[in-house]
């Protein structure tokens, strides 16, 4: 395999500064919905719903530098929110799913 050295971790930084805040996001907005009258199942699709949105830019910018050559990974104006119904989609089931198990697991 011969990748060039100074490409081999090009998205490093890009995947922590949206892989945090979008963790912290739906795990904050989690524990404040799981004492309403939601079941957990609910509060998890909601939370991860909601993280997965408010950082669809994040993700587009991270996505764009890891498949850049450059490693710059430029995002023009109009693209900031490209793929967020599949993205809060998709977070609707992984997040119903990852803290209904959770909850199982811990409580």
């Amino acid at each position: 395999l011969n990748l060039p050295r100074n490409n081999l971790f090009s998205g490093y930084l890009p995947n922590v500064l949206y892989g945090y805040p979008a963790d912290i996001l739906k795990f904050v907005i989690y524990d404040v919905l799981k004492n309403s009258l939601m079941s957990t199942y609910v509060s998890g699709a909601v939370s991860t719903m909601i993280a997965q949105a408010v950082t669809t830019p994040l993700d587009v910018k991270r996505n764009r530098v890891m498949c850049s050559e450059d490693g710059v990974g430029v995002v023009e104006e109009g693209d900031r929110w490209k793929g967020l119904g599949l993205r809060v989609g998709k977070a609707a089931v992984s997040g119903a799913v990852q803290f209904g198990v959770y909850e199982y697991v811990v409580g």
